[in-house]
Formats: structure tokens, C-alpha cells, sequence
């Protein structure tokens, strides 16, 4: 049967949640792979939040690594633009600095990653299945037409 435009979510509910034996509940130790001090820092803080949410399993830690990578690399395109500005002077004439398409790269990656984590708020949401609404519905005022 299909669905009307509009006619709101798919599925009936929440996701299922990793099993309680994969769930880790200790920081693992910040990986040698961390390039930049700015991302071992968010390491800590990002395994810290999903273990406080009992979200973070093994197959979760590369996808951390990459997103605290792709900060420090956001950061250290930043500061090239910040300090040779948004251009750069080559022998064809003016062009876009680099570091520009560098920090927008990694900025996306961040927001992708991210959101594959449930580090934004639609995200998180997402993944524990609602809008916090105590009877699950999420707040939805259409929910009985």
C-alpha cells in the first residue's frame, strides 16, 4: 500500500539498541592515529558523552577517530585562513587559498560523522527515538488524524 505525500515518518518506533554486552563503559585510551592535540581532547570529550549515553561500541571508534581527525583538521585550515587570508597569489592570478576547500571538507565530514554518532541534536533524537514527548509520540499534534 503506498503512502500519501506527507503522511510522516516510515517504521513503528525506536531503533534498537546495541546490546548491553558491546556497549563500552570505560574511555579506551586516546589512539596514537590522533594528529592533533585539539582532537585528542575532543576524543575525550566525545567518548565520554556516548559512554555517558551507554551509545559507544567497538564498531563506534573509528568512526570517533575520524570525526576528531577531521576537527583538528577544520582548526588547522582555520588558522592558515586566518593567517594568509581567504586568497593566494599564483602564476595565474588570484585564487582561492587551499586551506578554504581543506576547512570546508573537513567541516562536512565533522557534520556527517557527527550525525552518524548522534552528536547533533535531529541525530540524537533519531537515535533514541523520539522527541522526549513522555508517551513517544515526540510531540507530534497530528498523531491521531
Amino acid at each position: 500500500m503506498a503512502r500519501a505525500a506527507g503522511g510522516g515518518r516510515k517504521g513503528g518506533g525506536d531503533l534498537a539498541a546495541a546490546p548491553s554486552n558491546q556497549v563500552i563503559k570505560r574511555a579506551p585510551p586516546v589512539p596514537p592515529e590522533l594528529h592533533y592535540d585539539e582532537a585528542r581532547l575532543l576524543w575525550r570529550s566525545t567518548v565520554k558523552t556516548l559512554i555517558g549515553r551507554q551509545q559507544l561500541t567497538e564498531d563506534h571508534l573509528p568512526l570517533v577517530l575520524a570525526y576528531c581527525n577531521s576537527f583538528g583538521l577544520y582548526l588547522t585550515a582555520e588558522k592558515m585562513v586566518l593567517d594568509d587570508g581567504i586568497t593566494a597569489a599564483t602564476s595565474e592570478g588570484i585564487k582561492k587559498h587551499p586551506a578554504v576547500a581543506v576547512r570546508q571538507d573537513a567541516i562536512s565530514s565533522m557534520v556527517r560523522i557527527g550525525s552518524l554518532l548522534g552528536l547533533d541534536p535531529t541525530s540524537y533524537r533519531r537515535l533514541m527515538g523520539g522527541g522526549g514527548s513522555p508517551d513517544g509520540d515526540g510531540g507530534n499534534e497530528f498523531k491521531d488524524f
